[in-house]
C-alpha cells in the first residue's frame, strides 16, 4: 500500500487500485472484493429476491 489518498479519484481508478491490492496481497477470506458492473441486467441478477423487487420506495 502506497498510502495514496484516492477519495477524489474516479471510481475506475479507485477500483483498479483495490483490485491491485487484492492481487498483490493475495487477499482471500475474511476479505471479499464484490463484483462490479455497469450493466443493469447483470446487477439485477446479483440481487437477492428476498430483499424485494427493484422499485423506488418511500420510507
Amino acid at each position: 500500500m502506497s498510502g495514496d489518498v484516492l477519495l477524489d479519484e474516479p471510481l475506475r481508478r479507485r477500483r483498479a487500485a483495490l483490485e491491485d491490492l487484492f492481487t498483490a496481497r493475495r487477499l482471500a477470506a475474511l476479505w471479499a472484493l464484490c463484483p462490479q458492473t455497469s450493466d443493469p441486467a447483470t446487477a439485477a441478477g446479483w440481487l437477492d429476491p428476498v430483499w424485494g423487487r427493484l422499485e423506488s420506495r418511500m420510507w
